[in-house]
């Protein structure tokens, strides 16, 4: 992932834990594992699958899924 696409995913995470209702980011990294995150007080996960982020976010209402 190159650092345009980090950078915008950071912003991206800024705007959803703004939001506070219930918007989660999950994003494939480089090395195959997923990164799971799901609100402003909630530190960034790491997932060896992506089963297992999408279990860690099924609470959630809206996920937004970046898998580039």
């Amino acid at each position: 992932m190159n650092n345009s696409v980090k950078a915008r995913l950071t912003v991206l995470q800024r705007m959803a834990a703004q939001k506070r209702s219930g918007v989660a980011i999950m994003a494939l990294q480089e090395d195959g594992t997923w990164t799971a995150c799901k609100g402003p007080q909630s530190p960034e996960k790491v997932f060896q699958t992506e089963r297992e982020a999408q279990a860690y976010l099924s609470e959630c209402e809206n996920i937004i899924v970046i898998d580039i």
